[in-house]
């Protein structure tokens, strides 16, 4: 039986906020457009419709990042590696989509997909066994977002494991 992978899921609540805002405009216009409609079916309308919206976007833009995290679960961590890396470029491209995250995509993390990507490539790199490599992604991550704490925690445990001594 294979092992179930850690996933990590950081919340930024100010990042909730946006989306609340998204919700109560959508709600209002829903009232507008059917004014003998009732206020909590206008509310139900406006959180289905932007649920929609923020699935299809995450669909269609951030399909690399679901990929690499399928290949990740199923321990293919260089097939992980590929994804992630066309999410790194994608969301660097573009990162207008990525600073507005919170709103498009639903998704309320301290991190952008960017910097995710980057932790995600580096702790595959360090189940394959290159741990010289997570470093640097590790360390590339900081340099993205230097308060980023799983880049901070990981790259401390990296370093501690590979100056240990043998045992």
């Amino acid at each position: 039986m294979t092992q179930q992978m850690p996933v990590v899921r950081q919340l930024q609540w100010v990042g909730l906020v946006p989306q609340f805002v998204a919700m109560a405009v959508l709600g209002a216009i829903a009232c507008v457009i059917v004014p003998r409609s009732d206020i909590p079916f206008g509310i139900l309308i406006a959180m289905l419709v932007y649920l929609v919206f923020c699935r299809s976007m995450r669909a269609i833009f951030a399909r690399d990042h679901k990929n690499g995290m399928r290949a990740y679960r199923a321990q293919k961590f260089q097939e992980a590696i590929s994804h992630f890396e066309a999410s790194y470029r994608f969301f660097s491209t573009h990162r207008r989509l990525d600073a507005w995250r919170s709103l498009l995509f639903g998704v309320a993390s301290p991190n952008p997909y960017r910097v995710i990507a980057l932790c995600n490539m580096a702790y595959c790199y360090s189940q394959a066994g290159d741990g010289q490599q997570a470093i640097k992604l590790y360390e590339q991550a900081l340099q993205e977002k230097p308060d980023c704490v799983l880049a901070k925690a990981s790259l401390n445990m990296l370093r501690s494991v590979l100056s240990a001594p043998s045992v």
